[in-house]
């Protein structure tokens, strides 16, 4: 069927896949850091470990999201060249009747300048980010929770 700027459900569905693996990733290390808190940071392949899952995590969420980010954006470009061709082709036959001083169904050409203008408008604002902001908002708040619970849980070793 192709994409839809004006129906973008199927590209945030997406991004929730995405976003819900890459949790799952990050969920997985966090597990791993219950059943054994002291490897996570104990040494430095352990470190590298962690830091490396948690960017994996990450990769998971975004690389898929950019691919699908360039091919809203080429559908929001080809639209938009579309209806500005059409804004021209407009204009130019508004010209043609004024140079000929035919000033008959002037109404009908100006009323669908107005449209197409008001149509590049709302593509426009239309985002290409394939993701709704609470999808992100919630892997954000997914990738935190692990750093939190660690500087927590070091604060309590450290000072009880």
């Amino acid at each position: 069927k192709g994409i839809s700027l004006f129906d973008l459900d199927p590209a945030h569905a997406f991004s929730t896949l995405t976003a819900r693996t890459g949790g799952g990733v990050i969920l997985a290390l966090i597990l791993i850091y219950l059943t054994t808190p002291e490897q996570m940071f104990s040494s430095l392949p352990d470190s590298i470990f962690t830091v490396s899952i948690l960017l994996l995590a990450i990769v998971v969420f975004i690389a898929p999201l950019m691919g699908m980010q360039r091919l809203l954006y080429q559908e929001k470009k080809r639209q938009l060249a579309q209806t500005n061709e059409l804004i021209l082709a407009a204009s130019k036959r508004l010209h043609h009747k004024v140079r000929v001083e035919d000033y008959t169904e002037m109404a009908g050409t100006k009323d669908a300048i107005a449209a197409l203008m008001t149509e590049r408008e709302m593509l426009e604002k239309i985002s290409t980010w394939p993701w709704d902001p609470r999808t992100l908002r919630g892997f954000g708040s997914t990738m935190l929770l692990p750093i939190v619970i660690w500087v927590v849980t070091r604060l309590l070793e450290r000072y009880l």
